[in-house]
């Protein structure tokens, strides 16, 4: 996370996701787990909801801003992460 935090999920508490479809150029990617939601801006983001449907994602992480005008557009581009603890939201 761009504040240096790191968080641990376990595909075991894994419910749901879905991509909202862009607007302004931005996808939205929502992961439901039992305790968490986050939600995944970017653009691109079609490969990573596959990925997550196999279990196989390993990591998460936004692309640095210097990075993000250079990166190819047929790529997934991570541009900012959200997460919600559901416990807050009760």
């Amino acid at each position: 996370m761009p504040s240096g935090e790191t968080h641990i999920v376990s595909y075991v508490h894994f419910l749901a996701a879905s991509i909202q479809p862009a607007k302004n150029a931005i996808e939205t990617l929502r992961i439901s787990f039992s305790a968490y939601q986050i939600e995944i801006d970017g653009h691109g983001l079609r490969e990573l909801l596959l990925t997550l449907q196999d279990l196989a994602v390993k990591w998460i992480r936004t692309a640095p801003e210097r990075h993000r005008g250079v990166i190819d557009c047929d790529s997934g581009v991570i541009s900012d992460i959200r997460i919600t603890d559901m416990a807050d939201e009760r």
